[in-house]
């Protein structure tokens, strides 16, 4: 497994591409959520991709991204986030 992420310091736009994953058959690109500053880059996910399945909800977190405004208030959160995870899990 290969990752790709931006460098900290890196500006981004909603939807910009940060980032990429590849395995044998497959590449997903990572996009940023919201636009702002990469803040964090997490250095031990760069150099041991499989925690993003062994530990995606602590030490698998990939960027920071400071906002730029408050868009990031309409990110889903609670059920709303459950949600758009199961759907992205199963897609």
């Amino acid at each position: 497994m290969g990752l790709t992420l931006a460098p900290v310091g890196t500006v981004v736009r909603a939807g910009d591409p940060v980032g990429e994953i590849r395995t044998a058959r497959r590449r997903a690109t990572i996009v940023s959520p919201l636009g702002g500053t990469i803040t964090r880059v997490n250095q031990a996910v760069r150099e041991d991709a499989s925690l993003l399945h062994r530990d995606p909800y602590s030490r698998g977190w990939l960027f920071a991204v400071a906002p730029a405004d408050t868009t990031y208030e309409t990110l889903p959160t609670g059920a709303g986030a459950k949600s758009w995870l199961w759907d992205e899990e199963n897609r």
